[in-house]
This record gives structure tokens, sequence and C-alpha cells, in this order.
């Protein structure tokens, strides 16, 4: 047998492929040579069927991939010329990077002087409001929001039951109203 290569010889083992008179390494070599080829327009479909009948073809033609790239570049190691040019970026940088000018030491004194400064001028105050939003203004938060219909209709429910607990604690009567009542 010739090479496969040679369209004609390939399309001749097709055609006993597809007549069903090859042997199992023959049809290995196809898909071995399809693995590592491109093939034509008209063995495309032919190529794919290959391939899934023997895959082994696909790995035998990435080692083969491989080893040639290895071939290719010996003694060329670009990850390793990478990382050292990185270490070497880095390692000038860090010599050669500008320092800051040292932050100025204060005295105590000068910090106290300071404060007192800002303390007379005010600029050290806030104004800030600490008062929790009522009932109300939450509620009326809430029903701002789209939607949440259930949400709203629950928590009413709760306000009104935390109401009526209030209520009945401060008129001396025990006992509150039941939750399932919501």
């Amino acid at each position: 047998m010739g090479s496969l290569t040679d369209k004609n010889i390939r399309r001749a083992l097709i055609e006993r492929y597809l007549d069903a008179e090859t042997d199992v390494r023959e049809e290995a070599l196809l898909a071995e040579y399809f693995a590592g080829h491109q093939p034509d327009e008209d063995e495309a479909s032919m190529a794919r069927m290959l391939m899934a009948e023997h895959p082994e073809a696909l790995l035998a033609a990435g080692e083969r991939d491989f080893a040639r790239a290895a071939r290719r570049a010996p003694g060329r190691r670009p990850l390793l010329w990478s990382c050292a040019a990185a270490a070497a970026a880095l390692a000038l940088f860090l010599l050669l990077r500008p320092t800051a000018p040292p932050a100025p030491a204060f005295t105590p004194l000068e910090i106290a002087e300071s404060l007192s400064t800002i303390a007379d001028l005010g600029l050290g105050e806030r104004k800030v409001d600490v008062r929790a939003p009522s009932v109300e203004e939450v509620l009326a938060e809430l029903d701002s929001l789209t939607g949440l219909a259930s949400v709203k209709d629950a928590v009413r429910k709760l306000v009104a039951t935390a109401r009526a607990n209030k209520l009945r604690e401060e008129k001396g009567v025990e006992g509150s109203v039941p939750k399932d009542s919501c």
C-alpha cells in the first residue's frame, strides 16, 4: 500500500472500507491520517466516522504533533525564559522604585495643640440623627415598595399583634394574642 497523502490511494482504501474489505490495521491507518491532516471536503464525513470508531488515532496524532514541536525547538524553554524575565523585571522594580519621603514626626505637644485648634474651630463636631424611625415611617417605606403584597400583609399583622400585646400588658390583661390569629 502506498502513502495516504496520495488522494487516489486514500479513495481506494475508503472504497474498500465502505465495502467492508479492510482490516482493523488499515482502518486505524486511515483514522490516524485524518487525525493529523485536514480532510478534503468530500472526505470529511468519512473522517468523522473513522475518528469515532478509532479514538486512539487522535491520541497518536496528538503525541506525534507534540514530539514534532519538541524537535523543532530543541533546548528552548519559553516558559522558563518568561519566568526569568518576570523575575528580572520584579527585581529591577524593587531596586529602582522611588521611595516616599519619610512622614514628619510630631511631638505629643504639637498633636495636642492641633487637636485643641480643631476643637476651637468646631471642625470635629458632626450632627448625627440617631433617632429610630417610627413604625409608621417603616410601614410607609414598606408600602412604597412595588409588589410584595403577602410580605406587607404579614408585617402589618405582626405590627398589629405587637400593638395588641402591648395594650394588654399596659391594661394588666393576662395572656397575649395567639400567633395563629395573625
